[in-house]
């Protein structure tokens, strides 16, 4: 993942994606962990990091379908352009042929050697329907339904899959109250594990 996706940098400069200190203490500590909640500070590049890992999913699983759920619409095109802007300056050779190229979406059909995948990502504000084996929702406590969220979004990604959030603190809320709750009863199968 650290040596092949192209990003641009915080001066604007396009650059290979490389993990820095605290993306890296991360993943140490999610390892195959399905559920995670990450309470963060600005600018430390969780999102991009999501952006990369789910791309990366979608390219080399078969089968797999990666969403990511960002807060409001207006964001929408800035969390695709991270995914888009590295799908986009990857090798010729590597890249997988494409079905659907839309504005927020990539649906991939037949990967660099030849042989067929069914593997998609895509952004968006809700996800409806269908299946989603890897979700990450972006800046989880400005979300303001979090029902819809939880009997939404959340709803269309199996036992089986993974749901990351991750968000900067928003006050006394939904999110926050869930957060308490998660880092209480840290460690069951289906609780989430929690990051400060």
């Amino acid at each position: 993942m650290t040596h092949l996706y192209k990003i641009k940098d915080k001066q604007g400069n396009l650059v290979t994606f490389t993990l820095n200190k605290i993306q890296k203490k991360h993943l140490i500590e999610r390892g195959s962990h399905r559920y995670n909640l990450i309470l963060k500070a600005r600018q430390f590049g969780f999102t991009t990091l999501y952006c990369i890992d789910l791309l990366d999913e979608a390219l080399w699983v078969d089968g797999m379908t990666c969403g990511i759920v960002a807060h409001e619409s207006k964001k929408l095109p800035d969390y695709f352009t991270i995914v888009k802007r590295a799908f986009e300056n990857l090798p010729e050779y590597l890249k997988p042929q494409c079905k659907t190229d839309t504005k927020y979406m990539y649906e991939f059909i037949r990967r660099f050697d030849g042989k067929r995948m069914d593997s998609s990502i895509y952004v968006s504000t809700d996800i409806r329907g269908g299946t989603v084996q890897k979700l990450h929702i972006t800046e989880s406590a400005y979300i303001k339904d979090r029902q819809a969220l939880n009997s939404g979004s959340k709803q269309a990604v199996p036992l089986t899959g993974w749901i990351s959030e991750e968000t900067t603190g928003n006050g006394f809320n939904d999110f926050y109250d869930f957060y308490m709750e998660s880092q209480q009863n840290n460690g069951g199968e289906m609780e989430y594990k929690t990051y400060f």
